[in-house]
């Protein structure tokens, strides 16, 4: 598996822009500013970590995505560093998904073992600092439960709820009200990473601006109502020198507030089992979400589980024809096992 260095070439060395990729294996290269990278993991079963998902911008402000597959993640991971550019080389170019997008390129890097990444540290070219894949009000609603992207948003904090808000060492979900165009206003659910990220700024005493971007959301509609959740991607950005949020504090005209002078903080009660259960058998027009706190007693194994898993791997086993195949074993005869 190849190694990474640093580059210290006084000397501009030749690469390809995005545009210019082709598919399949070859010896181009590429100079990019890495934006982020994240875990990715196999949606239909989140235990199952799949690599490393990056996000690369060029010279020519265009976006790509890059795989590192699971078993050179850790090979990889100590070389990363967000905000740094690169030099990549060695690598294969394959056909972008047309699910969970998250850049507009119809490509994509796939990491190979003998791909190497090497920091830019003189020479570099101009890269700009960030870029965002901002859709409006009307490109999510189209968006809502396709699966087809997982677009950016930018928009104003209007609420701000959770459990033990003051508490940056409590992780639990947070709901966000934001105000991404006059009179629209959709809510943001922040889980797990994202969640904390967000608490740690609520809490650091540092200046934080009321407006922000929040990446890689997840568009959903219940009812007729826009909701956008999360992902294992999402990042949120504050700094009010980023160019998408200028442009949206320009569409406010008016001065921006910083988050804890003009934002509604809400800290959520713990509920009840009891709670639940009275609210649903008592319809009204207030929107639920609840926070409980509850500990595993007892795990009842006798009503089953919510798939048939391989008695092999325990892995979970699809269907084929009359019978069920397990991918991973790769054997059409095993015996499934309800868990």
């Amino acid at each position: 598996m190849a190694s990474s260095a640093t580059i210290d070439s006084q000397q501009p060395l030749p690469h390809s822009p995005f545009a210019a990729l082709r598919l399949g294996r070859s010896s181009q290269s590429i100079h990019a500013r890495l934006l982020r990278f994240w875990d990715s993991s196999n949606f239909s079963n989140p235990n199952e970590f799949k690599g490393i998902t990056l996000l690369f911008l060029d010279e020519k402000d265009s976006m790509i995505n890059g795989i590192i597959h699971a078993e050179q993640a850790n090979h990889y991971r100590r070389s990363l560093q967000e905000g740094d550019i690169y030099r990549v080389a060695h690598f294969e170019v394959g056909i972008c998904p047309h699910v969970y997008k998250s850049t507009e390129h119809t490509f994509l890097i796939r990491f190979l073992e003998e791909t190497t990444i090497d920091s830019i540290i003189n020479n570099c070219p101009h890269i700009s600092l960030q870029k965002f894949m901002v859709r409006n009000y009307e490109q999510l609603q189209i968006l809502a439960n396709t699966n087809l992207e997982l677009p950016d948003v930018v928009g104003q904090i209007q609420t701000v709820k959770g459990y033990d808000l003051k508490k940056a060492e409590v992780i639990c979900p947070l709901l966000i009200r934001l105000s991404i165009a006059p009179n629209i206003e959709v809510d943001v659910s922040l889980w797990d990473t994202a969640a904390a990220t967000f608490k740690a700024v609520l809490n650091s005493g540092e200046k934080a601006y009321t407006v922000m971007v929040v990446t890689s959301v997840a568009p959903e509609k219940i009812g007729d109502k826009l909701y956008l959740s999360s992902t294992p991607a999402t990042k949120c950005f504050f700094s009010p020198t980023l160019q998408a949020i200028t442009d949206f504090t320009m569409s406010l005209r008016g001065a921006v507030t910083n988050l804890d002078d003009n934002t509604e903080n809400a800290t959520w009660p713990l509920s009840s089992i009891g709670d639940l259960s009275y609210f649903l058998s008592n319809p009204t027009d207030q929107e639920p979400y609840f926070v409980c706190k509850a500990r595993i007693v007892d795990v009842l194994g006798q009503h089953g589980w919510y798939y048939v898993c391989c008695t092999q791997c325990s892995k979970e086993m699809v269907k084929s024809a009359a019978s069920l195949r397990c991918d991973q074993c790769g054997n059409t005869n095993d015996t499934g096992v309800v868990r």
